[in-house]
């Protein structure tokens, strides 16, 4: 992609390594708008390698219900790589979770693309297993872990994993068998893909196969009933720093940890 075919809107978000950009591609005739992140000038060489290689990673998907890359402007003399995004008009799930969370439920049939744009963290402590933590293994078994902290976030409408507590505090807890439980009013099948997903034997927890049966069965069975709610119609834009904390969290009213952490057993060596 050239440089010269993109003009600058304003900035939409920031991460670790990138600032991201609403934009106009202007590709001969047409006109599209479209998310350009933007490689900080005060990244790393390590930094830079990250961010090539979310290209990489970025370019093998395509997928309904992942932002699609459409390509990357490459470092020149002056200027740092872009990594070029389609434009998403009703903002990032987050948003639309912590802004609807009173009457919202995530079970609609529409498509909402997943990304997180800003940049990932050095070290997701929050989203790892006990034994990447312990034990540095980074496996499929360990990305369903994972994948269980998500739906927790997108039924808590957008919480923080472990909110209240620091990284190092996260590390502790995970280490002495503390986790998550399921939010309030969590739909049963859900809760139990995220207690199959956070069993501490790694061989035995849920297959990504067996959870998209599940979460299709559910799906099927409220659409058969007509239950299924329809999501609010319309944009989306959250930009309340006095309730968001310094990662954009929402800040969640005070809570007791027991209110939202469960004790799990040792993990075996």
């Amino acid at each position: 992609m050239q440089r010269e075919s993109f003009i600058f809107l304003h900035d939409i978000g920031e991460g670790c390594f990138g600032k991201v950009y609403k934009g106009e591609w202007h590709n001969g005739d047409t006109k599209e708008i479209v998310a350009i992140k933007v490689l900080k000038d005060t990244a790393t060489p390590e930094a830079e390698q990250d961010f090539m290689r979310e290209v990489d990673i970025m370019s093998t998907f395509s997928h309904t219900n992942i932002l699609s890359l459409k390509g990357m402007v490459l470092r020149d003399a002056a200027n740092n790589p872009w990594m070029v995004f389609e434009y998403m008009p009703y903002g990032d799930l987050a948003e639309v979770l912590r802004a609807n969370s009173p009457q919202f439920r995530l079970s609609k049939p529409d498509v909402q693309p997943l990304t997180k744009i800003g940049g990932s963290r050095l070290l997701p402590v929050r989203w790892m297993s006990p034994e990447s933590v312990m034990y540095g293994r980074f496996t499929l078994e360990t990305d369903i872990w994972s994948f269980g902290v998500v739906l927790w976030e997108v039924f808590s409408f957008g919480k923080q994993p472990y909110y209240g507590h620091t990284n190092e505090e996260v590390v502790k807890l995970i280490l002495q068998g503390i986790m998550l439980l399921p939010p309030d009013e969590c739909p049963p099948v859900v809760c139990q893909i995220m207690r199959d997903c956070w069993k501490m034997e790694p061989r035995e927890r849920i297959k990504f196969p067996d959870i998209l049966d599940r979460l299709e069965k559910a799906q099927s069975k409220l659409i058969q009933q007509g239950s299924l709610p329809r999501p609010p119609q319309g944009p989306v834009t959250v930009r309340t720093p006095d309730v968001l904390d310094p990662d954009g969290y929402l800040l969640p009213a005070p809570a007791s940890p027991r209110e939202y952490l469960q004790a799990l057993p040792a993990l075996s060596d």
